[in-house]
């Protein structure tokens, strides 16, 4: 069997090739943004193996007394997870395997082989994926514990453009980090948890090569006095040095600093008040290398890399106090105080200093099936783009929310919201962007829940929003405008039998705009949506489910023929959707179900003047689930489902294609 496994996770590093349609992205932002996701997932994975190991280290010091009074004991477990996923955008195949070794006294060793390649069935595109790590783990002492990891990942894609120009992108990363950990409780109820890192790295990259070395430390301190009051601080400091190579030159003194400090102080007076305060600090500054902003893929070879130095600084203050001065009766009161500065030695344009002062307070009354809650906030906020902007605003929210619920009877509930906010904007340089404004809402929300027989169960919501802009500046004056936006949706499950059930949802929604100096400037959006699903058990292994759905669509202003004549709905588009949906699922045993729906929808969109538009689609859905249980940590997933879809702007591979969403999870 092993062999076999190895036999897999080889063969898996080489997909066959798929055919491929020309979609590809253009610009840098995209190629950036598709690269941020893949080293996203990448150090999502990392941190995935990271989080597992402390996991690992904490269930070592509570066993750590028990492994040492104990007999010496070494095991060695090995578990393998295949994976393979498609849909109608791509098919990937991934392969894992972890080898953990566990000795006396808390020592343990994982090794970690994982795989993945992805080919793009819409997109001219592939992508594959290596990644290799080793961990080491040793518990000195209870209380010291000293971890190695090493790790190799490689990353490869290529991309064809719409010019069939092949853009090849890789990040190739080489890892070996140590961490040494302490802990220890100390006189006086005091506790200290101390930590140490240091780091190497290499990183090639498609157009920059990396060399980095860093270190870290931190310490914290806590102190509890009893359970009526408890005190933390946090210190913290990372620097790191980095080499760059770009090819045509090596550039040294890149790399980053930084340091934070955090502290809190909580103080309970008794079990429902408490008082509490927190404090943290963060400062940073890096040197890098980035590419220019704003270039197209075709000149990214052609640019220099510019050397680039940002700063960070921020600071929270945080107060909370938490009280009940009668029964049923709590309030909660929070001061905030945020900070955070951005500032860029050569993008001086992206400069960013926003500054938030928050005050809120909440008022909760509760008596017998009655609860009151009564919420204030006030927030002033400064947002400063830098001298070459003139974006930068104050912005000053005040805000009141009175909430209701009510237990009326057993089978019958009510929840209404009354709100009212005031948001004041204004423009840092008034005379180059005169645009402060003041937008003024106001809202009323109500829910009502209800079981009036055994078999139904109703629910009906209501709303109502307004929302008023009004400009400052004579100059932007035409922009004031009141919007109005009402919501009726009620819905009810009924349960005829055993096997059959019914659900309706009706939905209705206007939103009008009115400008207040052009009566001709305004705009009407209704929606009217119905939707009904059937869901029956025919058989003890037979389930079916039918959708209808139906949405109503118009859209128009109000106008005036001549000056002196009614104003009348001009309707400028109407639109009209049904949607239809069969769904069936036979459970031939425990394990395994076949799955099936069959989907049908039709648009109608009628515009000014009688033309109309029609689009049709669909598709059959056809496959099989099943969880098969192979053993103690072994398991066998499947999904398959063959589908076939028709539609006006379908591609040739969007309209016949295989889902899959199938893995294997095999311990030794």
């Amino acid at each position: 069997m092993r062999k076999i496994i190895w036999m897999v996770m080889i063969a898996s590093a080489w997909v066959p090739a798929v055919s491929y349609s020309q979609t590809t992205a253009t610009t840098l932002d995209s190629i950036a943004a598709m690269q941020a996701t893949t080293l996203d997932s990448i150090a999502g994975t990392q941190a995935t193996t990271l989080d597992s190991i402390a996991a690992m280290q904490a269930t070592a010091i509570d066993s750590i007394a028990a492994l040492s009074a104990g007999p010496l004991t070494w095991t060695l477990n090995q578990v393998y997870n295949g994976t393979i996923r498609g849909n109608v955008s791509s098919v990937s195949l991934s392969n894992r395997f972890v080898n953990t070794f566990a000795g006396p006294n808390g020592f343990r060793n994982s090794t970690t082989l994982f795989v993945q390649e992805a080919r793009y069935r819409l997109q001219d595109r592939r992508d594959q994926t290596k990644r290799l790590t080793n961990t080491s783990y040793y518990a000195v002492r209870p209380g010291i514990i000293v971890d190695l990891t090493l790790s190799d990942s490689r990353f490869f894609n290529r991309t064809v453009t719409f010019s069939q120009e092949i853009q090849n992108f890789f990040n190739n990363n080489q890892l070996a980090s140590g961490n040494l950990k302490y802990s220890t409780a100390l006189p006086l109820n005091l506790r200290f948890n101390g930590a140490m890192a240091a780091q190497i790295a290499r990183s090639e990259q498609t157009f920059l090569n990396d060399r980095s070395l860093e270190g870290s430390g931190r310490g914290a301190v806590s102190y509890n006095l009893g359970s009526f009051m408890t005190l933390r601080g946090r210190v913290a400091y990372k620097q790191s040095s980095r080499q760059a190579d770009t090819g045509a030159a090596i550039t040294s003194g890149l790399g980053a600093v930084s340091d934070s400090l955090a502290g809190s102080v909580r103080i309970n007076l008794n079990e429902t008040d408490l008082i509490e305060a927190r404090y943290s600090r963060y400062a940073r500054v890096e040197k890098s290398l980035e590419l220019p902003r704003g270039i197209f893929v075709e000149q990214i070879f052609d640019q220099d890399l510019e050397r680039e130095t940002k700063t960070v600084n921020s600071n929270v203050l945080n107060l909370r106090a938490e009280l009940s001065p009668v029964p049923g009766l709590t309030l909660r009161v929070e001061a905030n105080h945020r900070e955070q500065l951005n500032n860029f030695e050569v993008a001086r344009n992206r400069f960013n200093n926003r500054v938030v002062n928050l005050l809120k307070g909440n008022l909760q009354y509760r008596i017998g099936k009655t609860s009151v809650t009564l919420e204030l906030e006030n927030q002033n906020s400064l947002n400063d783009f830098g001298p070459t902007s003139v974006s930068g605003n104050r912005d000053k929210r005040r805000k009141i929310r009175l909430v209701l619920n009510q237990d009326i009877t057993k089978t019958l509930s009510a929840n209404v919201v009354f709100g009212t906010t005031l948001l004041q904007t204004f423009y840092l340089k008034f005379f180059e962007n005169p645009r402060d404004r003041d937008q003024f809402d106001q809202l009323v929300n109500i829910r009502i829940r209800s079981r009036p027989f055994p078999k139904i169960t109703a629910q009906i919501y209501g709303a109502v929003n307004q929302s008023e802009f009004v400009s400052i500046h004579r100059s932007q004056s035409q922009n004031n405008r009141t919007q109005l936006s009402l919501n009726f949706r009620p819905e009810f499950t009924y349960k005829i039998s055993k096997m059959v059930s019914l659900n309706q949802i009706y939905g209705l929604n206007i939103e009008f705009t009115d400008h207040v100096f052009d009566e001709n400037k305004n705009f009407l959006d209704r929606n009217i949506t119905f939707s009904n699903t059937i869901t029956a058990q025919l058989f003890p292994t037979l389930q079916l489910e039918l959708f209808y759905g139906l949405l109503l669509h118009d859209r128009g202003s109000y106008l005036r023929a001549t000056p002196t004549s009614a104003r009348f709905l001009d309707v400028e588009q109407e639109e009209r959707r049904d949607q239809m949906e069969i769904r069936f699922r036979y459970n031939v045993n425990d394990k395994l179900a076949i799955v099936g729906s069959n989907e049908y929808s039709r648009r109608q969109d009628t515009f000014v003047g009688g033309r109309t538009n029609v689009f049709i689609d669909g598709g059959l859905s056809l496959g099989i689930e099943g969880n098969y249980k192979l053993g103690p940590s072994r398991d066998l997933k499947l999904v398959v489902r063959k589908v076939t879809r028709f539609g006006q702007f379908n591609s040739p591979e969007q309209e016949n294609y295989w889902v899959m969403d199938s893995s294997i999870n095999f311990a030794f």
